[in-house]
């Protein structure tokens, strides 16, 4: 079932707004040193009691990796910082048992940018699409961007910046008023 772009924002920002990311990261490191001193109460090196920590540490990990791209996502909704009509391209990736998604956000003052998103409610395409794109003060690079009706992309590790190579990488990207961000 795909979600609405408002759909989309408010589960997004759901998860933001009750700390269930903050939670996740707590358990996940709690769970890890919990089953590490049972291990070591039981005098077992099994392999279980060895993965077990291992998975909680790997999902706490990825959350304190997204967490601050999520705030940053809710922040910029509600700042007047965003572009409208900007002509971005999504690019999927199809390796064998995974499927990674990104976006390139054409060139601003401060560069191109291609980030990594999870597709959240509806199903990406590859190729260039309208969008509107968020920014806030303290961060170079767009943390929101809203594809027209359809989906809703947040980065989930910090953007690479693209080094100019052709045609994209030149184009500016205009504010409301005409000038260049």
């Amino acid at each position: 079932m795909e979600l609405t772009t408002y759909q989309q924002l408010f589960s997004l920002f759901r998860l933001f707004a009750r700390r269930v990311l903050y939670w996740m990261l707590g358990a996940g490191i709690a769970g890890a040193i919990v089953v590490v001193i049972g291990a070591e109460h039981l005098h077992t090196t099994s392999l279980p009691y060895v993965m077990i920590p291992v998975l909680f540490v790997i999902v706490a990990l990825a959350v304190w990796m997204t967490a601050p791209h999520v705030r940053r996502a809710w922040q910029a909704v509600r700042t007047p910082q965003r572009c409208e009509d900007v002509k971005i391209e999504i690019e999927i990736d199809n390796y064998p048992g995974a499927r990674h998604y990104y976006a390139r956000v054409p060139a601003t003052t401060s560069g191109a940018w291609r980030f990594e998103f999870v597709k959240q409610g509806w199903k990406p395409v590859a190729g260039a699409l309208e969008a509107e794109v968020f920014y806030i003060a303290d961060v170079r690079w767009p943390v929101l961007v809203l594809v027209a009706s359809t989906g809703v992309l947040v980065p989930m590790y910090e953007p690479k910046r693209i080094v100019a190579s052709g045609s994209r990488a030149d184009e500016r990207v205009k504010a409301p008023n005409g000038a260049p961000l």
